[in-house]
């Protein structure tokens, strides 16, 4: 009995101490800022390697990315950048589009010299990691999209999440925002950036049958099985890319980069690892 307590002990300790010793690696690493056309972006970086670039979701910041970056980070040189007006990067009265959100990632990796990157992206993230992908095939070596769809439709997305969306109370949208991005530098705009946010996300993406043949990177398409994402429209990207590939995480929702991180991690890094030879699919 002693031994079996001591054993709970000694465990709980290890991994107290893993935890403490990966938040202390995330919020140790320095803060860096880029202008880009007219925001400044910020981004923060991890590692060594070969360069992967974490694209978060929408109304999110890089620490969402925090159950991944300490895994990919110990191969990798991680890069985790706040998209415009998201977290710390700045934000004007400027209409979004995710065509832009692109652009600026694409101007951040040719301002730090990257020719090439994997980009691995989750909702919004994976959206924007397919234009970029459409927009300059070359910069991108590989990809992964994870909960991510390409239109805003009911074909895409269950009508009960596009009505949530619709009928978002933009002062408490707001209040949200300044609670979660602390140290955002426009908090007067959050509650612009809700509206803008709220008016992209009815209305694109837009992406069709011959954006998803311009992306020729290995593309990973993931998605938890009880996603927000329908299966029909995530099944529908993957079988039109010209180098895809499909992971469903059992029991995950569109969150499932956070709630089974262990499988996603296990997954991503399998995918970046792997020499991408030919797979036949019959």
């Amino acid at each position: 009995m002693l031994r079996n307590l001591f054993l709970l002990f000694f465990a709980c300790s290890l991994y107290g101490h893993s935890a403490h010793a990966q938040a202390v690696m995330l919020d140790t690493a320095r803060d860096h800022y880029m202008k880009i056309d007219d925001v400044r972006l910020h981004y923060k970086v991890w590692g060594k390697g070969e360069p992967i670039l974490l694209l978060h979701g929408a109304m999110e910041y890089w620490r969402e990315w925090e159950r991944q970056i300490p895994a990919l980070a110990k191969e990798y040189k991680v890069i985790a950048v706040d998209t415009r007006g998201h977290g710390q990067s700045t934000f004007t009265d400027r209409e979004l589009s995710y065509e832009l959100f692109a652009d600026d990632m694409l101007a951040l990796l040719a301002k730090m010299n990257i020719d090439s990157i994997n980009v691995v992206g989750f909702g919004d993230g994976g959206i924007i990691g397919m234009i970029m992908a459409t927009k300059q095939a070359y910069r991108i070596h590989k990809l992964v999209a994870i909960g991510s769809n390409i239109s805003a439709d009911t074909n895409a997305v269950y009508r009960t999440v596009l009505e949530k969306v619709r009928g978002w109370d933009f002062d408490k949208m707001a209040f949200y925002l300044q609670v979660k991005f602390k140290e955002n530098p426009n908090p007067k705009l959050l509650p612009l950036l809700a509206k803008r946010m709220q008016h992209l996300l009815l209305t694109q993406p837009n992406l069709k049958l011959d954006d998803l043949n311009k992306i020729k990177c290995p593309t990973l398409i993931m998605a938890g099985d009880h996603d927000f994402i329908k299966m029909a429209h995530i099944s529908y990207i993957y079988e039109n890319l010209p180098d895809g590939y499909l992971s469903i995480i059992p029991a995950g929702t569109h969150y499932c980069n956070k709630e089974k991180y262990q499988v996603v991690n296990t997954t991503i890094l399998d995918f970046l690892r792997w020499k991408a030879e030919h797979v036949s699919r019959f």
